[in-house]
Parts: structure tokens; C-alpha cells; sequence
């Protein structure tokens, strides 16, 4: 779902535009990933990727788990 997502959108810029996704960084290790690497690579540029893995998002301790996507 979101690799469909991150594929689409960069099309949408103008020639000047510029993005930024926060998200999860699975895409960028993965299979399911792979095609969305080799567009990026061949069509864009990538400025920064900021790893924060082990930065607190909030104040409080906060406790998240994804919730998985049933298949049928």
C-alpha cells in the first residue's frame, strides 16, 4: 500500500518540486521495495534520509505496534 503510494506521488511534482515522506523505512530494505528504489534512482534525488531509529517521537513513553493486514 504505501509503495503504491510513494511510486505515484513523485510524478505529481512539477520540475522544480520538491517531497518529503516521513514513514517507516522497511520499503528501502525490502522486495517489495525494489522497484520504488531503481525509480528513485533513475528519475529523482535524493537530498537526505534521516535514520531515527532510536529517537524518541514524543515527550512520554509511547508503546506502537502495526496492526497487520489480514490476507485472504
Amino acid at each position: 500500500m504505501l509503495v503504491g503510494f510513494f511510486e505515484r506521488v513523485p510524478d505529481l511534482l512539477r520540475p522544480d518540486g520538491r517531497l518529503l515522506f516521513i514513514c517507516a523505512d522497511r520499503w528501502m530494505r525490502s522486495g517489495y521495495g525494489k522497484g520504488l528504489r531503481a525509480k528513485i534512482v533513475r528519475d529523482f534525488s535524493v537530498d537526505d534520509v534521516l535514520v531515527t531509529h532510536d529517537a524518541d517521537a514524543f515527550d512520554d513513553r509511547v508503546s506502537a505496534y502495526p496492526a497487520p493486514i489480514p490476507r485472504s
